[in-house]
């Protein structure tokens, strides 16, 4: 399809009383003068963010498909406030429309380049998604200057689609989801090519968008659409609407902020994005961690107090890819039970992503499943429970040892039940008997039938220290909280479905020079669930991990 580039309007430029007069420089980007190009402008979010941007002074290049009165309004608005806009009519969602889009801005720019690149529009299918920004990145890229930005407009649902897939229904908007969920992969993937350029990639990603095209149609297709994605937004600790207008204010902010690195996800109400720097290190499946609201930072003389929020995907709470923790239990020559386990790779899947480079390790908490395995093995030899059973505490739990999961490290399982019923807990490493976990004060209690398909307890460990890093660590990039002990902890009778959200609020202290001591209460859908009394980590440099580990 051809682009049909409609009337422009380039008036005299008006600088808003908000933008500072001093001029342009490295350490104050003021975005007066500057170009931006922004798909899908005429409407909706992308309308939000034509605004906001024309408002500081930048000059707007936006994309519609097929609403020229919509445009013309666009058009007059920035007009009359005194700033300077083009619009060019056609389907960027096809080859030949980002032809023509293309060879258009050209037109107008007349050699000149281009400072913001924002992909706003989007649709059920790759076309209007990957496509459409992989096709517009290729061509744009060469043209967007050294210190220049390229913006994904994402959606609270899409990028959590990993979380809720399975264990909660998007309705009309799952395509959506599925697409733009993609887009946004494909485009992380290109951050590299992105910084050599010099450019940065940021993410702006609101909730449901108050009073646009999009959430009415939606609404009237499903009316369950809009308290769905509240349930979600509620559990991730973010709100539930906002405006186009403040969707562009955001967009305008990331741009004014030098300090934003390249690959930031932008949420609202202060609420910060987890689950992307987590899966760098996690992979997706073991992350309990999906947002966090920092309520007050930690430094030299102050405690790191913070909320992290996670939905709880299905894949997580009926762990249908996780190995049994115990092989085999029998009475030793001590006349303990004891337990075993060849820990393969598969036990470790998800402590660190393989392109990594760093070696499977079994995290902390699977030693505690271990330990409760054995257990659950050795009391039902006895006769004392008939099925499975749950964590309902323990004193301390102390990790001595890193555990590689090559397929040919056994680990013995030690437990010597002491007067009060409870456990304590040996693990060794069977090829020179180190050991490298102890429990004490370990006790159990008989699973539910109810509870066949929930998160297990040592899975909310993970999820406490995975909250306790994020709040004690500011940048994950060069730092990483490797867990050392825990100490006292309790959990309450009743657990958590899939799709179901968990808090963890907590409290962190820096310990010695290289470490952060915490504590948590955690909570879901309102209960108590559990308390941990503390929490230790060291704090590694991931170069050190890296020498250490490999």
């Amino acid at each position: 399809m051809n682009a049909e580039r409609i009337r422009h309007r380039v008036a005299r430029l008006t600088v808003a009383s908000t933008i500072p007069e001093a001029p342009n420089s490295p350490d104050r980007p003021f975005l007066v003068g500057k170009t931006a190009i922004v798909t899908g402008g005429s409407r909706d979010v992308g309308r939000g963010i034509v605004e906001a941007l024309a408002a500081q002074g930048v000059r707007v290049i936006f994309s519609y498909n097929n609403k020229p009165r919509r445009a013309n309004e666009v058009l007059a608005g920035i007009e009359q406030a005194g700033g300077s806009a083009y619009a060019i009519g056609g389907d960027t969602s096809t080859p030949e429309g980002r032809d023509a889009f293309f060879a258009s801005v050209n037109e107008i720019l007349k050699g000149e380049k281009v400072d913001i690149l924002v992909l706003s529009a989007s649709g059920k299918t790759p076309e209007h998604n990957q496509d459409t920004s992989k096709d517009l990145l290729d061509k744009f890229l060469p043209q967007i200057n050294k210190g220049g930005s390229v913006i994904q407009v994402q959606s609270v649902p899409s990028h959590f689609l990993e979380p809720l897939r399975g264990s909660f229904s998007l309705g009309d908007y799952n395509n959506v989801a599925i697409n733009k969920n993609a887009n946004l992969r494909l485009l992380r993937g290109r951050i590299p090519e992105m910084e050599e350029h010099g450019i940065k990639f940021l993410v702006v990603c609101p909730p449901i968008v108050s009073g646009t095209n999009n959430v009415d149609f939606a609404n009237r297709r499903d009316p369950t659409a809009e308290p769905k994605h509240n349930l979600v937004t509620d559990r991730l600790g973010l709100p539930r609407h906002v405006t186009k207008e403040i969707v562009g204010e955001k967009v305008v902010q990331l741009l004014l902020n030098p300090d934003i690195k390249s690959g930031h996800m932008e949420f609202f109400n202060d609420v910060e994005d987890m689950l992307t720097p987590l899966e760098e290190i996690y992979g997706t499946s073991a992350i309990y961690v999906n947002t966090l609201k920092r309520l007050q930072k930690i430094d030299d003389q102050t405690r790191g107090i913070g909320v992290g929020r996670a939905i709880i995907s299905l894949e997580q709470a009926t762990r249908s890819n996780d190995p049994r923790m115990i092989d085999r239990v029998w009475v030793n020559a001590a006349g303990d039970y004891e337990g075993r386990v060849r820990v393969k790779p598969e036990h470790a899947k998800g402590h660190f992503v393989e392109k990594s480079g760093l070696p499977q390790i079994l995290p902390g908490h699977k030693q505690i499943r271990a330990a409760m395995d054995a257990i659950g093995m050795i009391e039902r030899k006895l006769g004392k429970h008939k099925g499975k059973v749950r964590l309902a505490g323990f004193e301390s739990a102390d990790f001595l040892s890193v555990v590689v999961a090559d397929g040919k490290t056994r680990l013995q399982v030690v437990p010597k039940l002491n007067d009060n019923g409870t456990y304590d807990v040996e693990i060794l490493r069977e090829s020179d008997g180190e050991r490298t976990a102890i429990i004490r004060g370990l006790r159990v209690r008989s699973a539910k039938d109810s509870e066949s398909n929930q998160l297990l307890e040592d899975q909310i460990l993970e999820g406490v220290a995975q909250a306790m890093g994020v709040v004690g660590v500011s940048d994950l990039t060069d730092n990483m909280p490797l867990l050392v002990s825990i100490g006292k902890t309790d959990f309450v009778d009743g657990g958590i479905n899939a799709g179901e959200g968990i808090d963890y609020s907590v409290v962190v202290e820096k310990s010695g020079k290289r470490g952060i001591e915490g504590s948590a209460l955690i909570y879901s859908e309102g209960r108590l669930i559990g308390e941990v009394n503390s929490i230790k980590a060291a704090l590694v440099r991931k170069d050190t991990v890296y020498r250490l580990l490999k």
